[in-house]
């Protein structure tokens, strides 16, 4: 069971990657490569790619590490474990979205 559940969860994750891919192409078609340049560029990468690899990571291994005592298991807190998932997907969804914004504000002005 735990398997399918790991399933699901990274054709999810993929469907959310293709999903995003879809501002920065428009951005793209609407300012060339100055927004591209832009976009990839910007320091909030960092803010967008560290919480979209813990949560790949959590969801490939069935654990979500934590700064101090055991990680969280999805087999023994799931709940906990799918809250903690959804967490780090989307604060690097808010940041990916400021990171779009601002690269949007940057190349407009």
């Amino acid at each position: 069971m735990a398997r399918g559940l790991a399933t699901v969860g990274v054709r999810h994750l993929l469907w959310f990657a293709i999903a995003a891919h879809v501002p920065v192409g428009i951005g793209a078609f609407a300012f060339g490569p100055r927004f591209l340049l832009q976009f990839f560029i910007s320091p909030f990468q960092f803010f967008i790619l560290v919480p979209w690899l813990m949560a790949f990571y959590s969801l490939k291994t069935g654990l979500v590490p934590v700064k101090s005592g055991e990680p969280f298991r999805r087999d023994k807190a799931p709940r906990v474990y799918w809250i903690n998932v959804a967490f780090c997907v989307g604060i690097g969804s808010v940041c990916f979205v400021l990171n779009l914004l601002i690269s949007w504000l940057v190349v407009n002005r």
